[in-house]
């Protein structure tokens, strides 16, 4: 069952963030230096985000 429940944190910050995606421009800027450069990544990147929710919840719920 607590297996089960990972698979649902995941799934739900999956669609969360697939939701979200839908509305991103095509670059994110994902560094921002003192002098004014930004370092610029493809927004699915996004995608990568994901993954906090359920190391989260493998974490703390054990």
């Amino acid at each position: 069952m607590k297996n089960r429940k990972g698979i649902i944190v995941l799934t739900v910050s999956l669609l969360v963030l697939g939701l979200i995606y839908l509305v991103l421009p095509d670059r994110i800027a994902v560094l921002f230096w003192l002098t004014g450069n930004f370092v610029y990544a493809p927004r699915e990147f996004v995608f990568v985000f994901a993954i906090i929710p359920y190391v989260v919840y493998r974490t703390w719920w054990r």
